[in-house]
């Protein structure tokens, strides 16, 4: 029989009767740290759970998570934000040469210029910026289907994250392949993959659906073009007014 650190009654048992606190609380020490760490993006099951589920049957998986069961898949956001960490540790050990865009360009000089630069070094940012976009645009082309923008977002969270985690898994291919094969990879993951996802979400015994799909998804980079334009320009405008 001991008191509880907490409340001071007596208790033989493992957790207080009285205020639920344990007992006995465990050192804090390694272990005890990465199990936190894990339990945080519930590594767990969660995490390992939706790269298997999002290879072998995304678009079903996704649908499960909005419609009837959250309790085995790692939370969204979450799933997006740890994917490109994952990315990121491994674009820094591989450092691949990725050729930017170096012809004149009508902004040259100006903050629109430095945010397009921006975007086209910073490939994971700029890709989970994209998808708000086209989920804007996924919203539009498939509102008969009746999924609100939140639950849209879910979709592209899920989508974007495994296929940011899929170009960081070909990243160390990228030295021995020639650069008309890296472009073919790039494409294949980033584009393609998302696509497919979104368009079996919705109903993949439709031709029409792969298409919208396609248009969903340029138009989120044209919208993102635009919005980028009107961002640099507004600034520009700022720094010369003051």
């Amino acid at each position: 029989m001991t008191n509880c650190k907490n409340c001071n009654k007596p208790t033989s048992e493992n957790y207080c009767a009285n205020c639920g606190q344990q007992v006995q609380l465990k050192r804090i020490n390694s272990h005890y740290i990465s199990h936190e760490l894990f339990h945080m993006f519930h590594l767990e099951k969660g995490f390992l759970y939706n790269v298997k589920e999002l290879f072998l049957r995304p678009a079903n998986s996704i649908r499960e998570f909005i419609l009837f069961d959250r309790n085995k898949h790692m939370k969204p956001i979450a799933f997006l934000v740890f994917c490109g960490i994952i990315y990121g540790f491994i674009h820094n050990y591989y450092k691949p040469e990725i050729p930017l865009n170096t012809e004149e360009s009508y902004f040259k000089g100006s903050t629109v210029d430095a945010l397009q630069h921006w975007q086209e070094k910073h490939f994971a940012y700029t890709y989970i910026i994209r998808s708000f976009f086209i989920a804007f645009w996924i919203q539009l082309f498939f509102r008969k289907y009746s999924y609100n923008f939140f639950e849209i977002m879910t979709l592209m969270c899920f989508a974007f994250g495994q296929g940011m985690l899929i170009v960081g898994m070909l990243l160390p291919l990228h030295s021995l392949l020639h650069q008309t094969a890296n472009n073919i990879l790039l494409i294949s993951t980033t584009v393609l993959y998302p696509v497919i996802v979104v368009a079996q979400f919705f109903d993949k015994t439709k031709i029409i659906n792969y298409l919208k799909a396609i248009l969903t998804y340029f138009l989120g980079g044209i919208t993102l073009f635009f919005v980028t334009v009107l961002i640099g320009m507004t600034v520009d405008l700022i720094i010369k007014l003051f």
